[in-house]
């Protein structure tokens, strides 16, 4: 499992703050984002483009964790060998 500090984080613990940060995420966003109303991206305006945002966002924040999570991994013993 997974370690801080030196102290084992419990699956489900991990889960959990993953959702709330994530959901925190959103929402924090979502509310930033709706002080600009009047953006416009390409022929896109109002809420769509501010959803636009946010989509982008959420996406380019997942893709940042899964690329760490493989780098992790290829640190770990024999890490080299999973690229093949």
């Amino acid at each position: 499992g997974a370690m801080l500090l030196g102290v084992g984080i419990p699956i489900m613990l991990r889960v959990v703050v993953g959702v709330l940060l994530g959901m925190g995420f959103v929402v924090v966003s979502k509310s930033f984002l709706e002080e600009y109303e009047d953006l416009k991206l390409a022929d896109i305006g109002g809420m769509e483009a501010t959803k636009m945002v946010l989509i982008v966002g959420v996406m380019t924040l997942h893709s940042f964790a899964e690329g760490l999570g493989i780098g992790v991994s290829f640190c770990g013993n024999k890490g080299a060998h999973l690229g093949m």
